[in-house]
């Protein structure tokens, strides 16, 4: 059932995936796609070569945000389609930047649809594709808006919404950055390039607004030339100080951030910019392993992380999962990796895949993260 509610200003429609939905027609499938019903829920699994679950939409307010309760046993790379009114019958828009993480237990997941430039709020249909092998259970879709008040509001606040210091900090930074809605603001600066408009492009608009309206002005006999350059300029002055104020600010939220969270916090529970507890985990890592030749050493991704564990290991050696270190390495270095997980006492990928012998946690951290023994 579809429940347009006005909450404030903010709009929401919220559809309950009940199998009522299936029966009048609202929600269709194709492909190598199954769908079960369990209680208030929808369940689909996918074969080899995928499918997709899509419905027509005419709402009745626009929309930016798109926001999905469901649970999965396996992660999921299932991704946002949607239809304009300018596409034919067989083309589809498609968000890329979505992926639905393992959730046990039901979870809602939101994404801000406002990052793509084909977005208009308003289609037609809606739906996802969902990848090979896929299992997911759907509980509720939840479409949100809000009116241009609340956008203008919005775009304030991220303009004033800092990025972290970051590796690239040291020679360029992103600046402030525009958005529309909460969930985009909050997401500006997690993918590289940030998806949102830079506020540069508001100064150069306001820039030109104001410098034709001192020519209109010239022109008209409202005001003298001179006059007219000289208050140009000066709009000029105070958006440039402005601007340096803004950028000011932002260098010195570095040094809060850092201070807050890292220089004034304990061992154990201080973190440090997008390295977070790494520094510390590593050092710890070294006491443990000091006595052995190499240990496995398995992180998202082997930059920065793998360089600087073998800063610190030294002269124990880091190595990775391949070449046969499997079978010949009895410790396993896990670092924030959820998607790993002992299951019979071996160490599992979320797709399945078996990466250790049998062994046992020694300690964990926290989820993700965490030392492994194997019985070698």
């Amino acid at each position: 059932m579809s429940m347009p509610v006005l909450a404030s200003a903010m709009q929401t429609e919220t559809w309950q995936m009940d199998k009522q939905q299936l029966i009048d027609g609202e929600w269709n499938f194709t492909g190598d796609l199954q769908i079960a019903h369990t209680r208030n829920s929808l369940q689909v699994t996918t074969g080899p070569e995928g499918g997709s679950l899509r419905r027509p939409i005419k709402n009745k307010f626009s929309f930016s945000v798109i926001s999905v309760s469901y649970s999965s046993t396996f992660g999921s790379d299932t991704k946002i389609i949607w239809k304009n009114e300018n596409l034919t019958d067989k083309n589809f828009y498609l968000a890329p930047a979505t992926y639905f993480p393992v959730a046990k237990r039901q979870e809602k997941i939101k994404f801000s649809l406002d990052r793509y430039k084909v977005w208009n709020g308003r289609p037609t249909l809606i739906g996802f594709r969902f990848p090979p092998n896929t299992k997911i259970t759907i509980n509720e879709i939840e479409l949100v808006g809000w009116n241009l008040p609340e956008r203008i509001v919005e775009m304030a606040k991220s303009f004033w919404t800092m990025d972290d210091f970051r590796s690239y900090s040291i020679n360029f930074i992103w600046g402030p950055r525009l958005t529309y809605n909460p969930i985009a603001r909050q997401e500006i600066f997690q993918a590289q390039p940030p998806p949102a408009d830079s506020a540069n492009k508001l100064f150069y608009i306001l820039f030109l607004i104001t410098a034709l309206t001192f020519i209109i002005l010239v022109r008209l006999g409202r005001i003298y030339k001179k006059s007219a350059i000289s208050y140009l300029l000066i709009f000029v002055a105070a958006g440039w100080i402005f601007y340096d104020f803004r950028m000011g600010v932002e260098f010195f939220n570095y040094l809060k951030t850092d201070y807050n969270s890292y220089y004034s916090k304990e061992l154990g529970e201080r973190t440090f910019r997008d390295r977070l507890f790494f520094y510390d985990f590593a050092e710890d890592i070294s006491k443990i392993t000091k006595e052995k030749e190499e240990f496995i050493f398995l992180a998202k991704n082997n930059w920065p992380y793998l360089g600087i564990m073998r800063y610190y290991a030294y002269p124990v050696r880091p190595v990775d999962s391949f070449d046969g270190n499997a079978n010949k390495v009895d410790t396993w270095i896990v670092y924030r990796r959820p998607d790993i997980q002992i299951i019979k006492n071996q160490l599992v990928t979320e797709d399945g895949t078996v990466l250790s012998p049998e062994g046992s946690l020694i300690h964990e951290y926290e989820k993700g993260t965490f030392i492994f023994q194997s019985d070698l």
